[in-house]
């Protein structure tokens, strides 16, 4: 490189530095800066931190930097560059020449997939601008992350991935690759990136991105947990959904009517399946595929909840006997299909106008703000479908000056952010939408969903790759491209949350056939008797990124057996779920099988006995703490009188029970409550509960703590020093090795409970 290269070192926190180059002594701000994608705090900026005419930066040890030295520079045209480093570029470009930029979306009308262009993306042609960073390797370091380019990979090393955000084949990209030697790099572009890790040289990452000056956020801790926890400190804390969003979604059939819906629900009231949200496909609005702001219920099917029918007037009581407040009387929540085409850019200045105290963007009237109309109607959220916003749109004029290469991306989030800031700021409560799409900062802002890549093996490496991202909200369509059933159900019920989308498929659990319906019952009273478990999973999410279903490297980081699992993850602390095969990997510790209650000791790989019934292994660690609330129909945090404890012994161990009101934002003003439970074993069982760290309005005055201890039959049990009478007080099944006794508690209680079991 001949130019004089200009070089921004800043320092954002102790683990968290940041390294802008440019031929000029000016950098412009970022679209994720400008967007508030990345939270940016008080930069610092470092001294002595110095770059080469060759793009070499060095840093001083007193940073604390893993990396000492690496290269990046910009570049203006491909003749700039040497032979070697073109030729690396042509090779990433090529590898996805062949593949088409897009294609229709599952269930787009012929009137708009005929009227898109196909834009095939320029097969290995020179680009006039971008940049380049090379960072070397150690022999023995291990890579993740990249969410969804991946390419159903979880250890990265040896391949070549692009970040595009493309239907179906990469929906959820992220430009951040965590390493084992304690760093983690962030690629702050909203432009194609590509990384090559160690493909061309072995001991090398090389990384090209179309941007024209080089961004680069530095991210270091001690394990990937801690590099999880810097990306999502700078790009936003996972989403906390309403509670009720973790339980089960259902989408109906395209033809469905209000009195097929209201009927599908009852049956699986009837059916003792439960489930919190039902979700409508096109056929609600009057205009298939409306993307207008002027949409209206397709009155010939649904019936609005302000009905003005054949000229009467109904006066406001009258939503009472209305369709989606039956399903509310029922414990549904609505969800309504939504597409947008819409120059978010716009949408996003317009609110930067307002934030500034300013008017807006003159005459400008918010996409987001007719679908109000419908949340006021009683819907609780939105399915927001890909078409158009998944796609590229060349074409296109952004109100802001910049053009599709840099909005794609952004776009993908910007979506959710926009909606979500909408229900917040109109309604008040938790929005719960989902979208298949994403990039850097999605997590921050709703639910994703696999889209109409199903529910398959295939997905299940897609949705442990986002926890790299610190994205938890993850999940897929249950049973769609599934050839066996029971292992479609396993695994969908045992995600971050679930759907079951019929769509136009008959994906009725009640017509599922026999067996299968009871094993859809089962699994699905399984996971919402776990659901004080999930949501307390959940809420460690929000506050320090760790996914809810955890790739196993994630958690056994030093355990190499781990790189390759796409198969099995780890569902909160305790739980591992195989899928997709009956072959597991047990890590270091004891496990128990779920469902026979086999101890098997870890450090080796299984056939894990699955009953006929049952779709796919589930262990539980020893040591496990999994709280679990009695069988509800439908989620209602004000039905928290019972508290079941089943414990797993086996060594130390702890959890937290996370309780709030499940719908609104008052948990961020320390409207929550939480409870550790710790249990010691040493010369028997020591089970102790502490008080409840904080009181919130749904808090119930009195508490019955159910304890399930599976284990040997005990000799004696006592509660703060007063010896339970056998049989009167506590009693042991021999069939499931359990224990089972009962304590209450109170809600003002400010001692521990203390249990000793011998």
């Amino acid at each position: 490189m001949t130019n004089q290269l200009f070089l921004k070192a800043e320092k954002y926190t102790e683990n968290i530095l940041r390294f802008r180059i440019s031929y000029k002594d000016v950098f412009q701000e970022s679209l994720t800066e400008r967007y508030n994608i990345i939270r940016l705090q008080t930069e610092e900026i470092i001294p002595n931190a110095s770059i080469e005419p060759s793009g070499t930066i060095t840093m001083p040890e007193s940073t604390g930097s893993r990396i000492n030295q690496f290269s990046a520079y910009p570049f203006s045209d491909f003749d700039n560059l040497s032979w070697s480093d073109h030729e690396r570029i042509r090779q990433m470009i090529l590898k996805y020449a062949d593949e088409p930029s897009e294609g229709s979306v599952i269930g787009e009308p012929d009137d708009i997939i005929n009227t898109r262009e196909n834009n095939a993306p320029d097969k290995a042609a020179k680009n006039t601008q971008g940049s380049i960073i090379k960072i070397p390797m150690q022999n023995d370091e291990r890579f993740f992350g990249l969410g969804s380019s991946s390419e159903g990979r979880l250890q990265l090393r040896s391949g070549i991935y692009r970040i595009w955000a493309q239907y179906q084949v990469s929906e959820m990209p992220a430009p951040l690759i965590l390493s084992t030697d304690g760093y983690g790099i962030l690629i702050n572009s909203t432009t194609k990136t590509y990384f090559d890790v160690g493909h061309s040289k072995e001991n090398e990452m090389f990384i090209y991105s179309e941007g024209d000056e080089p961004d680069i956020f530095l991210l270091q801790g001690e394990n990937l947990q801690a590099l999880i926890n810097q990306y999502t400190e700078l790009t936003g804390k996972p989403y906390l959904m309403p509670q009720w969003a973790y339980g089960l979604t259902f989408c109906g059939h395209t033809q469905e009517d209000q009195f097929s819906t209201m009927n599908h629900a009852y049956l699986f009231r009837k059916n003792n399946i439960p489930i919190d949200v039902y979700s409508l496909e096109t056929q609600w609005m009057q205009k298939n595929y409306d993307y207008s702001t002027d949409k209206q219920w397709n009155s010939e099917l649904y019936i609005p909840d302000r009905p003005d029918f054949r000229g009467w007037k109904y006066p406001e009581d009258i939503k009472k006997l209305m369709f989606i407040h039956r399903l509310k009387s029922m414990g549904f929540n609505l969800l309504l299909w939504l597409c947008v085409d819409e120059d978010l850019s716009k949408e996003a200045e317009n609110r930067l106008l307002l934030e500034q105290g300013e008017n807006g963007i003159p005459g400008f009237t918010s996409w987001f703000d007719h679908l109000n109309r419908f949340l006021n109607d009683g819907a609780r959220g939105y399915k927001l479908d890909p078409s158009y916003t998944i796609h590229e749109n060349p074409d296109r004029d952004y109100y802001n000056g910049y053009t599709d290469k840099e909005m794609h991306l952004i776009n993908q989030v910007l979506l959710t952010k926009l909606h979500f800031q909408n229900v917040r700021e109109n309604q008040g409560y938790r929005p719960f939408h989902h979208y298949c799409g994403g990039y850097m900062g999605t997590q921050h802002w709703g639910a994703s969903t696999t889209g109409d890549n199903g529910g398959a093996a295939e997905v299940v490496p897609i949705i442990l790759n986002q926890g790299f991202n610190g994205h938890m909200n993850v999940s897929c369509d249950m049973l769609e491209r599934v050839k066996d059933l029971k292992e479609g159900i396993h695994f969908g019920f045992l995600l971050p949350w679930s759907q079951l989308n019929s769509w136009t498929f008959i994906n009725y659990p009640w017509l599922l056939g026999e067996e299968e319906t009871n094993i859809f019952r089962y699994y699905s009273q399984l996971r919402y008797r776990l659901m004080p478990y999930i949501y307390s999973t959940a809420r460690e999410g929000h506050e320090t990124g760790m996914p809810i279903a955890r790739a196993m490297p994630i958690v056994y980081e030093d355990d190499l057996a781990c790189d390759t699992l796409t198969h099995q993850y780890m569902l909160g602390d305790f739980l591992l779920v195989g899928t997709y095969s009956d072959t597991i990997y047990l890590p270091e510790g004891k496990w128990i099988n779920y469902f026979t209650g086999e101890k098997i000791n870890g450090r080796q790989t299984i056939k894990a006995h699955v009953p006929e019934n049952r779709g796919g292994p589930l262990f539980i660690k020893a040591g496990a703490i999994i709280p679990q609330h009695p069988f509800y129909n439908y989620i209602d945090p004000n039905r928290n009188d019972t508290l079941i404890l089943e414990i797993y012994p086996g060594g130390n161990s702890s959890f937290t029970i996370y309780e709030d009101d499940g719908e609104t934002f008052a948990h961020e003003n320390g409207a929550y409550s939480k409870t550790n439970i710790s249990v010691q074993q040493h010369n028997g069982l020591t089970i102790e509960i502490a008080p409840r760290a904080g009181l919130i309005s749904n808090t119930p005055e009195k508490r019955e703590i159910i304890f399930k201890i599976r284990h040997s039959k005990p000799k004696t049990i006592s509660v703060n020093n007063s010896k339970l009478t056998e049989e009167d007080d506590w009693v042991y099944y021999q069939e499931q090795n359990e224990t089972v006794f009962k304590v209450s508690d109170s809600k003002n209680r400010v001692k521990p409970i203390t249990i000793y079991i011998e």
